[in-house]
């Protein structure tokens, strides 16, 4: 019963996402581990809970597990919460940058809270004939507004300080900081509009190729030195 819920286009969709989100994960733990700046550290916190969150939400397409899928979007929750927190950072707000993580995590938190009165949906795949939880759409439109409201002023600010930079890795870097973050926009209206419902796993597919070749492209590692240092954080995340 559970192989055969394998090899259907919505969980080999959410696979390959999860599988993107671990290599964007790996990327910044390469720079992470070498104690650099806070952004790169804040992006590497958000691809980990991104990336558990999608392993969750993939694991209850097998197991059709409401608790599961809510486990998996509280942990994309988290991730949001750190742009949040990098928002505020850059002082697109005068208050601390403690406020922006808290005020989207509580966001979050309410948007996930209003499934008592919003319950999940069944999803039946036509071409399978398998049946999937997902949000309702009153919670499917808060999230994304969600995401939308914590994703656009980063990736407008990384392209005005892309522009502000001379050709070098930095400003290769912080383009990459602003793709990243529009293809999460984008991914999210995949998920979102049901007229691309009948192209899923094609546009998936897509989106998984151009995200990770933008995030190795973008987000090189620092060069390894020739004696391996360990971990050594040099700037704690102010809070």
């Amino acid at each position: 019963m559970l192989l055969s819920n394998i090899f259907t286009s919505i969980f080999l969709s959410d696979f390959l996402i999860t599988l993107a989100l671990g290599g964007m994960a790996f990327r910044f733990w390469q720079g992470f581990r070498r104690g650099v700046e806070k952004i790169s550290q804040l992006f590497f916190y958000f691809s980990i809970f991104f990336t558990i969150g999608f392993l969750f939400i993939t694991i209850s397409d097998i197991l059709y597990s409401a608790l599961i899928l809510i486990l998996g979007l509280f942990s994309t929750v988290l991730g949001l919460a750190c742009f949040g927190y990098l928002i505020f950072y850059f002082k697109l707000s005068p208050l601390p940058p403690r406020y922006g993580f808290l005020i989207v995590f509580i966001l979050g938190i309410i948007i996930l809270s209003l499934s008592i009165f919003f319950p999940f949906t069944s999803y039946l795949d036509p071409e399978t004939g398998k049946s999937y939880l997902q949000p309702h759409t009153v919670i499917g439109v808060l999230y994304f507004l969600l995401v939308f409201i914590t994703t656009l002023p980063l990736g407008i600010f990384f392209i005005q300080k892309g522009m502000a930079l001379p050709p070098s890795p930095e400003k290769t870097k912080v383009y990459g900081f602003a793709v990243i973050l529009f293809l999460g926009l984008i991914l999210v209206l995949i998920y979102s509009l049901p007229i691309l419902q009948s192209y899923h796993l094609p546009l998936v597919i897509g989106w998984t190729i151009i995200f990770l070749v933008i995030n190795f492209l973008s987000q090189k590692p620092p060069s390894s030195p020739k004696k391996y240092t360990p971990y050594q954080p040099t700037a704690k995340i102010e809070w």
